[in-house]
């Protein structure tokens, strides 16, 4: 059985979204307000959320970032607005995907699965090693030497994909389809800036993500 809360001010969306969940095996809690989804979350563990990343009384982007401190399961922010500041301010705050309303159910769920097969997907789960550092795809967990290390969720996702697949060079544009998503409509310097925060966190290992000058990075174990 799996979790979803659905957090979102508009009923009629509310009640669209539970009966595409319930087609799809889910057991839905709803929440009207931020304040609300902080204490359903805090009741339960939940599989995935889908987040209006404009609730009243706490918004959206407040809410996750509560959320990734205790939690790494998938968030999926519901926006009406599509300026890319605020995007990046979903994904900075830990958000897994974006998608616009209106939207199709059966697109909300598509993305919703694709995103918890990358979790569960059995391949992925053995820990993976390069130098010291450890990472666990099922924990989402990273180690440097006997170091735990904090990192973002989208840095965790852009690491763990480098580390899955060593000595491969993957240009800007591959990594911002990768782990931002096709419809992703940042400047591709999203990624540079990504990979030098990972190469401070990483010390004193960082150097083992190269850059593949006028092309994009790879991982040399």
């Amino acid at each position: 059985m799996m979790y979803l809360l659905v957090a979102e001010s508009d009923a009629d969306t509310r009640a669209k979204i539970k009966r595409e969940a319930e087609k799809h095996g889910f057991v839905v809690d709803e929440a009207a307000d931020g304040i609300s989804a902080l204490k359903q979350f805090r009741r339960r563990e939940y599989d995935a959320v889908v987040l209006d990343a404009f609730l009243p009384e706490l918004d959206g982007i407040l809410v996750c970032r509560q959320i990734r401190k205790i939690s790494e399961a998938p968030v999926l922010f519901l926006t009406g607005k599509s300026k890319e500041y605020e995007r990046l301010a979903g994904f900075d705050a830990g958000a897994d995907d974006y998608i616009l309303k209106p939207f199709y159910p059966s697109e909300l769920f598509a993305r919703i699965r694709a995103i918890l097969r990358r979790c569960l997907n059995p391949q992925k789960r053995a820990v993976l090693h390069a130098g010291g550092i450890s990472l666990s795809p099922s924990s989402r967990t990273v180690y440097v030497d006997d170091r735990r290390v904090k990192l973002a969720p989208r840095e965790f996702s852009l690491l763990c994909h480098l580390m899955q697949n060593p000595h491969i060079a993957f240009s800007r544009e591959a990594l911002l389809s990768e782990v931002w998503g096709a419809d992703f409509e940042g400047s591709d310097r999203t990624v540079d800036t990504h990979i030098k925060t990972l190469r401070e966190r990483l010390r004193p290992y960082g150097a083992h993500i190269k850059t593949v000058w006028g092309f994009g990075y790879k991982l040399e174990k």
